[in-house]
């Protein structure tokens, strides 16, 4: 008899949470930052389960630290530093981050980037990412970036740049191509999931999640 034995090994999961202001505005009683905090909590504790180190990492401008655990109280300690609400005005800075914490990920890694994609160069940079390592975007959406709100013409301004606009609630305020990532991603070999505020998301999430897994079972 020939048995073949291979030897288990750690994939880190390094994930960036977009903490900039634009993930707190909401027109729903879920902001897309609270679902952003949560759904980073889901994924680094199933990674604690399979003994897998984990990386929590702010797509903002906060400063977390930058080295993958095991231990739990620094992983609660992240996320602490993570869901708190901004100060000031916090700007996007998830390709920058992306460039740090890929410099020293020695190893094919898993990056979980959760965002709503208002950085314009964050794309380019998950792509050229995923060439390496194995990557997955959870994008976050408000109904009022898709126009579903039906409340008239109203006065509102930039989360991040303040700058002010008056518009009609039924206007799109993201661009068609910002709306939805999923063939940019896909030319670049990344999983891609939009999910919307407004809308139960955890089986959405769990059928994205699942069919990735068959996928990278058949590569």
């Amino acid at each position: 008899h020939v048995k073949d034995y291979e030897a288990p090994k750690r994939t880190t999961v390094y994930i960036v949470v977009d903490t900039s202001s634009s993930m707190h505005a909401t027109s729903t009683a879920v902001s897309k930052h609270a679902a952003a905090i949560w759904i980073a909590g889901t994924f680094a504790l199933s990674a604690f389960r399979r003994r897998s180190p984990v990386l929590l990492v702010s797509g903002g401008d906060r400063t977390l630290p930058l080295m993958p655990t095991l231990i739990r109280s620094h992983l609660w300690a992240s996320i602490e530093l993570l869901r708190k609400p901004p100060q000031n005005v916090e700007t996007t800075n998830i390709a920058a981050m992306l460039e740090q914490v890929s410099a020293f990920a020695d190893r094919p890694s898993l990056f979980v980037i959760i965002s709503d994609l208002h950085d314009p160069a964050c794309v380019s940079s998950i792509k050229r990412i995923g060439q390496r390592h194995d990557c997955l975007v959870i994008q976050l959406q408000d109904p009022a970036e898709r126009g579903v709100l039906k409340a008239g013409f109203m006065r509102a301004s930039e989360a991040e740049t303040g700058r002010e606009i008056f518009a009609s609630s039924r206007s799109h305020f993201l661009a068609d191509s910002q709306i939805d990532r999923r063939l940019d991603f896909a030319q670049g070999r990344v999983d891609h999931v939009l999910l919307a505020t407004d809308k139960p998301f955890m089986a959405a999430l769990k059928q994205a999640l699942g069919s990735r897994g068959g996928k990278r079972a058949a590569r």
